[in-house]
């Protein structure tokens, strides 16, 4: 079976992505902030699924997931980066504490979470160049379109959206796709 680790799996985009791959026959590696309890409680036809609470923003938390899902003892074909956070505001009433926020989780989280798991794809499969294994960061069109009530959060989208293109000249020796959506 082929395993897809879904960041951000307990709502939105995420939750629907994990639906989606699981539909369509893949295996599924979930992540997200809430506790295992919490996802047992919420997702109960998906607590099947294997579950490991994370904080993408987090380099200590993103290892601990890397060597949780390795214990797994399965072989990843991907990655769906959904994890994110959005906020409302206007730059000049943002905060540098609300700034910083959003780029953790929706930058650096990217960062982290490629930089851990591709290497962990390259590890498990290191001459795999068929293209079979992807990765897909779920940016927003405020990366590219300034809206007055979203800079910061558009910056921070501009910022995964760059990391993941760069990932992608890199990964690609390795037959690792990389899109942003």
């Amino acid at each position: 079976m082929k395993y897809v680790l879904v960041t951000g799996a307990a709502g939105g985009v995420g939750r629907a992505t994990t639906e989606a791959l699981r539909l369509a026959g893949y295996g599924v590696v979930a992540t997200d902030v809430l506790s295992a309890q919490q996802w047992r409680e919420n997702f109960g036809e998906e607590s099947n699924t294997p579950y490991f609470p994370a904080d993408m923003s987090r380099a200590d938390s993103t290892l601990a997931l890397r060597s949780s899902v390795q214990s797994l003892g399965v072989e990843l074909q991907g990655l769906a980066l959904c994890a994110g956070i959005a906020h409302s505001q206007p730059l000049l009433e943002t905060s540098l504490e609300s700034w910083q926020q959003l780029h953790a989780v929706n930058s650096t989280g990217v960062f982290l979470v490629i930089r851990e798991f591709a290497q962990l794809m390259i590890e498990q499969n290191p001459k795999d160049n068929t293209n079979a294994r992807g990765i897909v960061t779920v940016s927003s069109n405020a990366s590219h379109t300034p809206r007055a009530e979203f800079g910061a959060y558009g910056a921070s989208k501009a910022s995964a959206s760059s990391v993941s293109l760069s990932f992608g000249l890199q990964l690609a020796q390795y037959g690792i796709r990389v899109n942003t959506v």
